[in-house]
């Protein structure tokens, strides 16, 4: 296809062909960051009594109503409730009771008044008194029975992330193993016969490079909470790759995605094409973005499949704009997109009109006003380009050079 798409164009192509995945059951420990599936309904209200939301004396209001510093209000000290204790229990007009944070209140009694705020002391018969010297309101310092959420109410809808706040809701009402949607399986594969593994201390041979493709996508992968079921490195052979292929299909643990780095483009040793051509449906597309122009995506018996450019920083770069986007979609995501901020640029950023270019900045909040700087060179070799990008602002195909001081779209890469 000579035509170049547009990012819009393939990103709507992929994700109309995606869909969330099946339920499973989690352990709470196992939930964080993963998509309620369905709604989580509480059997019972939260919180469950009414309770004393300070230590202090549980008191009934009216015995309080005319208490000022000049003419306190001494009550009689009658019975404590320790948290846990059950106050069955009626409180008799007149009367105190020493409640701890979190306790429940003896029947009758509709305020609570903090320990700091009394004074107490013992009488010849062996009783306290407790003095107060300000009246009260009803409800003061209390919690409610069901006043955060009633029984049967919804307490997480589905296509809630689960954060560490809803790790403590879910456990409040029962739900130890809530039903999320299911992480995807995935398999990566670098691929080139110039590749060799990254070995501490060991240099490659003349005309051999690092596998630097391989960890990264590792490291996306994980990032978009993806499990990896496959992991290699795959010489430029086309029996090897194809072999390669076919193992993870036919996986117990067959992916729902693979990724391959390198292999698609029109080399003469590009063979992951080749391959999934045989295997599948493809689609090998040159959208019009910098850096990474070659994206090829297709599907498999129910395995869909991305090819992205053998680059290191094309990688990174599609991976954030295609890829992920789609794992997110498979994991639940209502929001599959990274947070997008406009930026001042505090530099020139070159740029050829053609394509849509996502430059590697360094962007800060600078008291309500977002910040971009350049991360070095932008050349799609430079893998220092991408140390401590935390953003990428994109500059428009019609543009031209942007100046500093103008405002960029920057996607956010921490958000």
């Amino acid at each position: 296809m000579s035509t170049l798409l547009s990012v819009e164009e393939v990103q709507k192509f992929i994700l109309a062909r995606t869909t969330p995945l099946l339920w499973e059951k989690v352990t709470l420990q196992d939930a964080r960051h993963r998509v309620v599936a369905c709604h989580v309904v509480t059997d019972v209200a939260i919180p469950s009594f009414t309770n004393s939301a300070v230590d202090g004396y549980a008191v009934r209001w009216i015995d309080l109503a005319h208490a000022t510093p000049e003419l306190p209000v001494v009550l009689s000290e009658h019975g404590a409730v320790m948290a846990g204790d059950s106050a069955a229990w009626e409180l008799p007009a007149g009367s105190a009771a020493r409640v701890m944070t979190g306790a429940q209140l003896p029947i009758g009694a509709d305020a609570m008044v903090m320990v700091e705020d009394v004074n107490k002391y013992p009488v010849s018969d062996g009783s306290v008194r407790v003095e107060f010297t300000d009246s009260v309101v009803a409800g003061q310092h209390m919690r409610f029975k069901g006043e955060d959420i009633e029984a049967g109410q919804v307490a997480i809808p589905a296509g809630t992330v689960i954060r560490s706040g809803e790790v403590a809701l879910l456990a409040a009402v029962g739900c130890t193993l809530p039903t999320v949607f299911r992480r995807p399986r995935v398999a990566l594969f670098s691929t080139g016969d110039e590749i060799v593994t990254a070995e501490q201390g060991i240099l490659p041979p003349q005309g051999r490079l690092r596998n630097s493709n391989l960890p990264v996508l590792l490291a996306l992968a994980a990032d978009a909470g993806a499990e990896v079921v496959v992991a290699r490195h795959l010489p430029d052979d086309y029996d090897s790759i194809k072999d390669a292929m076919l193992d993870a299909l036919s996986a117990a643990t067959r992916p729902d995605l693979i990724v391959a780095a390198g292999g698609v483009s029109m080399g003469e040793r590009d063979y992951v094409r080749a391959v999934m051509e045989e295997l599948g449906a493809l689609s090998l597309w040159r959208v019009a973005m910098k850096p990474g122009k070659p994206v090829a995506f297709g599907e498999t018996t129910g395995t869909l499949f991305f090819g992205l450019p053998g680059n290191p920083v094309s990688v990174q770069v599609t991976w954030e704009v295609f890829v992920r986007p789609a794992l997110r979609l498979m994991c639940g995501y209502s929001d599959v997109f990274r947070r997008q901020v406009t930026a001042i640029l505090e530099e020139d950023v070159p740029h050829k009109p053609g394509r849509r270019e996502f430059v590697r900045v360094r962007v800060r909040d600078d008291g309500g006003t977002w910040r971009a700087t350049t991360t070095g060179p932008q050349g799609s070799g430079f893998l220092r380009s991408m140390v401590g990008a935390n953003g990428l602002a994109i500059v428009p195909e019609q543009n031209g050079n942007v100046t500093a001081g103008n405002a960029l779209s920057t996607m956010l890469l921490e958000a």
